[in-house]
C-alpha cells in the first residue's frame, strides 16, 4: 500500500482542538475497526521462549499471548504487505516478517520493525523466508527468480548471494533439516530439478533428487523432523480455480518417490510422524491418511512446541486451535481485523451488510457487537468468481428486509434481511455481468442492474445492453441502456424529479443521463475536454443540479448545471484515481473523497479544498459509505483490515 499516508489532518481548526481534547474515543474523529473479523492467514509462527503466536494474515502482522484466542495488529514499521513469518530465540529472540520485496526484523515481539534492505540484492520477489532454530541471526530467502538464495549471518545486516541461475526456477520453501548444517529448497518449477540440498548451514548449494512422477509446480520440499533423509514433497498438478497438490515422499534423497496422497493445501511435517496435507491428517510419516476436521484446507499450519496436542490453523474466518490433537477444533478471531471486504451497504436502519471473499455476506445490526451469515441459499462458490468485479449489493428503502445482489453470471433476491435467498434469474440471463444494482426510491420496485454485456446471443444480432431494469424482484428483465454507455462503473439515481433521473459513468464514454428511466440517454460532453474514464458520480442530495464525479487518473470535477459545464477541484487531492465520492446530506458543503491508494480526504467548502482524513486508518479504502441515521458516521472497506468507522465531531 505505497503511497497512503495514514495521518490525520483536519480542515476545520475547531475540529482539531476537538480532536486534542478528546483524541480517546473510539470511532470520534479517528478511524477505528469495526469487522468483520476473520481473514486467512499465510504464515504462522510461535516464539520459541514467549509462546506468543504470530500470523501474517492479508498483509499485516498479528500476536496472540493467550493461545490465539485474542488478537492484536503489530505493524509499526512496515512498508509492505507481510507474507511470511520465521522466529528464533537462541541465542537472542528474533523475528522476521518478508513482503514480496523486504525483509523486516523485530527484536521486541512485534512492537516495531526495520529494514534488512534485502531488495537492494534481490533479482526477483521473495516467495520463501526461514530462520536458523538454533541461530536466530541466521535468515535465508528465496525469491522467484532463477535458483535465487539470499543467506544472512547477522540478523539481516548483510546479505549475500549463494545461490543463482540454478535449473530450478523460483524457490518456493526453505526449511532445515534434522541433519546439522542441512537445509533444503524447494523449486517453484519442479524440473528438473525439484529441490536444491545445502550441507553447509545454506553457505552453498547444490541441486538435487529426480523429478516428481507428475511433474507439478510450487514445490514444497519438507524433511522429516524425526527421521533423517526422510523427505516429503509436494507439487501443484492442476489449478483449475484453486490448486490441487499431489504429496510425496522419499528416503533416498529425492532418486525416488512414492506417491502418498492428493490434497488440497499446503504441506506441514510434524511432530512423532505427524504429516499435514490441506484437509488430510497422517499419523504414521504418510501411510495412511484421515481428515484433518476443518471446514476448508488451511493457509498456514502451527504447532505449540511446548504442547504437542496443541496446534493452530489459518482459514478464513480466522485462526482455528486444537489443544486435543485435532479431536476437536475452535475458531477465534478476535482482534484479527484481516478481512478484504468487498462490497458494502447500509440499510436505512444502520444494519451493515459486508461481502466478504472467502466468507461469504455478513451483517451486523445496528448497535450489536458481533457480524453474522447473511447468505444461506446463494451459490457462494459462483458468486466467489465474479468477473469483472465483486458481486453488487441493493437495499429497498422501503422495506429494508428486501436485499437484492447480482454478479457476474447471477442474481439473487431476499425478503428476511439475508436469512434466505432465492435466484429468480440473472440479469438477462447470464448475459449481463452486474458491476451495479441500484433501486428507485419514488419507485422502490424498479431495480436497475448496470455493468457489461458480453454475449451478443442473449439480444438481437448487432445488439448490446449495459442497462437493465426489473419491476418484479428480479424475475424478468427489461433493456434500459443505451449500447453507447460501453462499461458502466457508477449507476446512480436522482429521486429529486419526477420521473426519476439516472447517471450512469463509463470506462471511456463519460458521464450519461436518463430523464425518462432509461429509455434515451444523452451523453453530458461538458467533461470531454477533462477525460472519460470515469469512476463514479454523486449528486447533491440538498441540490441536484450540483453533480461531482471522479475520474481513473485522479481528476475531480464539479457541475452547478446539471452537468452542462464543468470546473476541475483538485486543490489538495493527489493525482490517483477518485473511487467514491459522498456528499453529507446534513450539510451539503461537506464532501468526502476516495483516492486510490492515497486514503480519504474531505471538503467543507463543496470541493474547493480538500484535506486528508486518514487518522487511524489502517489501509487504504475501497468504498466509501455514509450512515443513513447519522451523516457525520463514515464507513470505509479495505482491501486487508476490514470495514473502519469514522465519527466527526
Amino acid at each position: 500500500m505505497r503511497g497512503f499516508k495514514p495521518d490525520l489532518h483536519l480542515f476545520l481548526p475547531a475540529l482539531a482542538l476537538a480532536l486534542a481534547a478528546s483524541p480517546a474515543l473510539a470511532g470520534v474523529n479517528w478511524w477505528t475497526p469495526v469487522g468483520p473479523e476473520g481473514g486467512t492467514a499465510t504464515s504462522l509462527v510461535i516464539d520459541p521462549a514467549t509462546r506468543i503466536l504470530y500470523a501474517a494474515a492479508n498483509g499485516s502482522v498479528f500476536a496472540s499471548s493467550d493461545g490465539g484466542t485474542t488478537w492484536e495488529r503489530r505493524n509499526r514499521g512496515l512498508q509492505d504487505d507481510v507474507r511470511r513469518l520465521a522466529a528464533a530465540s537462541t541465542p537472542t529472540p528474533a523475528l522476521y516478517a518478508a513482503s514480496l520485496r523486504e525483509v523486516y526484523r523485530s527484536a521486541d515481539g512485534g512492537a516495531s520493525w526495520t529494514s534488512t534492505h534485502v531488495e537492494n540484492l534481490l533479482l526477483g520477489g521473495l516467495d520463501a523466508l526461514a530462520v536458523d532454530p538454533s541461530d536466530s541471526a541466521t535468515i535465508l530467502v528465496g525469491s522467484l527468480s532463477r535458483g535465487e538464495i539470499l543467506r544472512s549471518t547477522d540478523g539481516g545486516a548483510n546479505w549475500s548471494r549463494v545461490s543463482q541461475n540454478l535449473a530450478c526456477g523460483g524457490i518456493h520453501s526453505l526449511q532445515k533439516g534434522p541433519e546439522a548444517a542441512t537445509w533444503y529448497a524447494g523449486c517453484a518449477s519442479g524440473q528438473p530439478t525439484p529441490f536444491l540440498k545445502s550441507t553447509d548451514a545454506g553457505a552453498t548449494w547444490t541441486p538435487a533428487g529426480s523429478p516428481l512422477p507428475q511433474g507439478g509446480s510450487h514445490l514444497q520440499v519438507v524433511p522429516d523432523p524425526g527421521l533423517g533423509g526422510v523427505l516429503y514433497a509436494s507439487a501443484v498438478l492442476r489449478w483449475i480455480t484453486r490448486p490441487e497438490w499431489a504429496v510425496y515422499k522419499t528416503t533416498d534423497a529425492g532418486a525416488t518417490w512414492t506417491f502418498l496422497t492428493e490434497s488440497s493445501g499446503p504441506l506441514v511435517a510434524g511432530p512423532a510422524g505427524q504429516l499435514f496435507a490441506g484437509t488430510l491428517r497422517s499419523t504414521d510419516n504418510g501411510a495412511s491418511w484421515q481428515p484433518l476436521g476443518l471446514p476448508a484446507a488451511p493457509g498456514a499450519l502451527a504447532f505449540d512446541p511446548a504442547e504437542p496436542a496443541t496446534y493452530f490453523a489459518g482459514l478464513p474466518a480466522g485462526i482455528y486451535r486444537t489443544t486435543d490433537d485435532a479431536a476437536t477444533w475452535s475458531l477465534h478471531s478476535r482482534g484479527l481485523f484481516a478481512t478484504q471486504v468487498a462490497t458494502l451497504e447500509i440499510a436505512p436502519d444502520s444494519t451493515l451488510y459486508a461481502w466478504v471473499p472467502g466468507l461469504g455476506l455478513r451483517k451486523k445490526p445496528a448497535g450489536a457487537t458481533r457480524w453474522r451469515r447473511a447468505d444461506n441459499g446463494l451459490p457462494l462458490d459462483a458468486i466467489a468468481g465474479t468477473f469483472p468485479g465483486p458481486p453488487a449489493l441493493a437495499i429497498d428503502p422501503a422495506t429494508p428486509a428486501h436485499l437484492f445482489l447480482g454478479w457476474s453470471s447471477g442474481f439473487a433476491r431476499s425478503a428476511d434481511g439475508g436469512a434466505s435467498w432465492t435466484t429468480p434469474g440473472a440479469a438477462d440471463g447470464p448475459c449481463l455481468r452486474i458491476r451495479e444494482l441500484a433501486l428507485d426510491p419514488r419507485d422502490p420496485g424498479r431495480l436497475y442492474a448496470a455493468g457489461w454485456l458480453f454475449e451478443a446471443s442473449c439480444l438481437a444480432p448487432g445488439r448490446s445492453c449495459p442497462v437493465f431494469f426489473s419491476e418484479d424482484g428480479g424475475a424478468s428483465w427489461t433493456c434500459a441502456g443505451d449500447e453507447r454507455l460501453g462499461y458502466v462503473t457508477a449507476l446512480v439515481v436522482d429521486s429529486s424529479s419526477q420521473p426519476s433521473r439516472l447517471y450512469a459513468t463509463s470506462l471511456g464514454e463519460g458521464l450519461w443521463t436518463s430523464a425518462d428511466r432509461g429509455r434515451t440517454w444523452r451523453q453530458l460532453k461538458g467533461l470531454r475536454r477533462f477525460g472519460d474514464t470515469l469512476l463514479t458520480v454523486t449528486v447533491d442530495p440538498r441540490n441536484p443540479l450540483q453533480l461531482y464525479v471522479g475520474d481513473l487518473y485522479g481528476g475531480l470535477y464539479k457541475s452547478t448545471d446539471r452537468g452542462a459545464t464543468w470546473a476541475a477541484f483538485n486543490r489538495g487531492l493527489p493525482r490517483a484515481s477518485v473511487r467514491n465520492l459522498l456528499v453529507d446530506p446534513q450539510r451539503p458543503q461537506t464532501v468526502y473523497a476516495n483516492s486510490s491508494g492515497e486514503g480519504v480526504y474531505v471538503s467543507g467548502n463543496g470541493g474547493r479544498t480538500w484535506f486528508p482524513l486518514n487518522g487511524g486508518l489502517a489501509s487504504s479504502p475501497g468504498e466509501l459509505l455514509l450512515d443513513p441515521r447519522n451523516p457525520r458516521k463514515l464507513y470505509a472497506t479495505t482491501y486487508r483490515n476490514g470495514i473502519y468507522a469514522h465519527e466527526r465531531r
